[in-house]
């Protein structure tokens, strides 16, 4: 009689009648023993990639490394078979994969997640959405199909363009750790593409302006392509201005840097300057802070009226040293003995003169001042009550006629003592000749407040340009000089044109921010329609639905990066002049073509 022994598994081994238990029990052990793959296998899968890349790091392949839209393609192509070991051991009753062993699945997932991570760091570790790899992806599914009849039909070469991504979204690797569920969202989405391909290359329009603004960004200088036809769409009819103020861009404030928005303001297209708020946004390092653009700019304009404004310390100097001036020069001229006249008399019988004479006086008798030896000395007190009296924070402010009455006994004052003592005279010149740089710095440091003052950029702009206009108020406020009129009174001509400098582009920066404002609304849909949402392709079906919300997402990430990369060029608005000129709108581009030949070829077809 044979000797039987039944698995857990429900087999039932069978052994001779006499077999020793010891041969039964090894047997049963073994068979019980799980099957176990060599460590090799992973690397095995990878044959496939390894052999087509061999040649890339060759120094015959050293131009193929300079192309890496091919190698990615390449690797797409690699990913398929891949893809599809993968997919085998994850089948639910896959015999194969029961036969590889139960660990296969968790050795292939590693190996795809390494690979992965291999793959991204040779793309610098950029983890957005690869059209290249993808493309490659779908050249064993077209192959497949290649044999395919041909289809008469727009609609049934857009089922075997589904059919295609459907396929290579069923090869491609996963290497996310919810395997399920990601491969669905592979074939659903590879569907959704797949069909968009040769319904592009039929002529729809739109669908061809979809795959091109989606694929476009992802080939070499497609970025700039991309925001060149962004910035046309939304100079509309401006174009051809707008572009003529970047090529002639200059800032009003030297070392200014001045953005393409910027430039463009005399154009008047507020969607053009909403578009580089845009693009701003979206790479909001490049001009935040001090060191970016807008931090620029501003140092660039304080830097201007520095130069002149100096600083405090600088102004404290300054007066320190015109102090020292005035007390040698007007004690030289104070020693000197000066008689009064029938002339002086006359003066002194001014009301002016007669109201800064009280506290005069009691000056003189604080001091020790005799008016009669110590003249020259008493009635310089007696023109300093004068322009107390025409300051502008006097207790009672003068009428014009009234600061004209005083300003005369002020000068017929000044101008006898000139005249009788002219070490006096010569005092107050040099004391001009020291208030000159003061006075400038002065109304720097005035006007530089108004730069700093923590305000909006437009009530920033609007604050400085009422101080420049209220040149009297400016002057009195800043120096107490309540003769001089006009700013160029007071400040150098280099002074004076770099206060308008300044004053021109804060107008112009606020012009700018006010049509950005008004055009945002338009801007953002004309963004919109240059890189449009991934179009329907039938009927209302949930997978399908996913998948759509899924390419928009991958258009919506590319359309980030365009207006990022919009962004950097926008600062250099010659620059980017010439890509609003490369741009080209309404032409497909040379590559797209192919990549409609390519899907063409696979599915049996000529486009």
């Amino acid at each position: 009689m044979s000797v039987t022994a039944q698995l857990a598994d429900g087999r039932t081994l069978e052994f001779p009648d006499g077999t020793d238990p010891s041969v039964v029990q090894a047997t049963v052990k073994k068979m019980l023993a799980p099957t176990t793959v060599k460590d090799t296998t992973p690397q095995a899968l990878s044959w496939l990639e390894k052999a087509a890349l061999t040649f890339s790091g060759t120094g015959a392949g050293k131009a193929f490394d300079q192309i890496p839209d091919v190698y990615r393609t390449v690797q797409g192509a690699a990913d398929a078979p891949i893809g599809a070991a993968q997919l085998l051991t994850h089948l639910p009753q896959n015999q194969l994969a029961n036969a590889i062993g139960p660990d296969m699945a968790a050795k292939m997932d590693k190996f795809v997640q390494d690979r992965e991570k291999e793959i991204k760091s040779r793309r610098g570790g950029d983890d957005s959405f690869d059209w290249q790899r993808a493309l490659g992806n779908m050249i064993g599914p077209a192959n497949l199909l290649a044999g395919a009849p041909a289809t008469a039909t727009t609609l049934g070469r857009i089922g075997q363009g589904a059919a295609i991504g459907a396929a290579s979204g069923a090869t491609n690797p996963v290497a996310e750790d919810d395997f399920a569920a990601e491969k669905a969202k592979q074939i659903a989405l590879g569907g959704t593409l797949g069909a968009v391909l040769p319904a592009s290359w039929e002529g729809t329009k739109a669908v061809g302006k979809t795959v091109r603004n989606v694929v476009d960004p992802s080939l070499p200088g497609g970025l700039e392509r991309a925001a060149g036809r962004m910035a046309n769409v939304n100079a509309g009819t401006k174009r051809d201005e707008i572009i003529k103020l970047l090529e002639d861009a200059q800032s009003a404030v030297p070392g200014a840097p001045i953005t393409a928005g910027q430039a463009s303001v005399p154009a008047n297209r507020a969607e053009f300057a909403a578009f580089q708020e845009l693009a701003k946004n979206a790479n909001p390092s490049l001009y935040a802070g001090d060191k970016g653009v807008e931090g620029v700019q501003e140092a660039a304009r304080r830097a201007a009226i520095q130069d002149f404004a100096k600083t405090p310390a600088d102004l404290a100097a300054a007066e320190g040293t015109r102090a020292g001036n005035a007390l040698q020069n007007y004690g030289q001229a104070y020693a000197t003995a000066v008689k009064a006249d029938p002339e002086l008399a006359k003066i002194a019988s001014n009301p002016y003169f007669q109201k800064a004479l009280p506290t005069a006086l009691d000056l003189a008798k604080a001091k020790g001042i005799n008016p009669k030896t110590d003249m020259t000395e008493f009635l310089q007190q007696v023109k300093i009550g004068i322009d107390k009296q025409l300051a502008p924070n006097a207790d009672t402010a003068l009428s014009r006629a009234e600061q004209s009455a005083a300003l005369d006994a002020k000068q017929q004052l000044v101008d006898w003592l000139g005249k009788k003592n002219p070490l006096y005279d010569q005092a107050r010149t040099a004391f001009a000749a020291d208030s000159k740089p003061i006075n400038e710095m002065q109304v720097g440091q005035f006007l530089q407040n108004k730069l700093d003052a923590p305000l909006g950029t437009a009530e920033r702009a609007a604050s400085f340009a009422q101080a420049v206009r209220d040149a009297p108020g400016t002057l009195k406020r800043s120096t107490g000089n309540n003769v001089a009129s006009e700013l160029s009174d007071v400040l150098q001509p280099e002074s004076l044109a770099a206060v308008k400098n300044v004053l021109t582009d804060l107008q112009n920066n606020a012009a700018y921010k006010d049509l950005a404002k008004s055009g945002m609304t338009a801007a953002t849909k004309n963004v919109g329609v240059t890189m449009p949402e991934m179009p329907a392709t039938g009927a209302f079906n949930p997978k399908l639905s996913v998948a759509r919300a899924l390419a928009n997402r991958i258009i919506g990430k590319e359309s980030g990066k365009v207006l990022e990369t919009a962004g950097t060029l926008m600062t250099d608005p010659k620059n980017f002049a010439q890509v609003m000129k490369n741009a080209t709108p309404f032409e497909r581009q040379k590559i797209v073509d192919e990549l409609m030949k390519l899907q063409a070829a696979g599915m049996g077809q000529q486009p």
